[in-house]
């Protein structure tokens, strides 16, 4: 997948924002997420969503947080879904993105 500087320069600033938020957490569904999140430089609060083994126990221990972020993505069926390690594969690693 080719990646314009334009694209890379969109997701720095946006990971740039979300660095910058305070008493956010960024939710993901599972380890792969949480670690592109990292790949791509950031540095936040970053809580998977399969840990918590119920949509209660994840709604009571959230709930604490003033500003969540979810990073789900809903594509249709299983087989179309896209989760964030793909849509970021295009990071080798953080020198790409700093």
């Amino acid at each position: 997948m080719l990646v314009t500087e334009q694209e890379v320069s969109d997701i720095k600033n946006f990971v740039f924002h979300l660095n910058s938020m305070t008493d956010s957490v960024v939710i993901v569904e599972g380890k792969r997420d949480s670690a592109a999140l990292r790949k791509i430089g950031f540095s936040g609060k970053v809580l998977e969503f399969h840990k918590f083994g119920g949509m209660i126990n994840f709604v009571d221990s959230v709930a604490k947080h003033e500003n969540l972020i979810s990073s789900f993505f809903l594509m249709g069926t299983k087989k179309e879904s896209t989760s964030l390690e793909k849509q970021f594969s295009f990071c080798k690693g953080e020198q790409e993105l700093i």
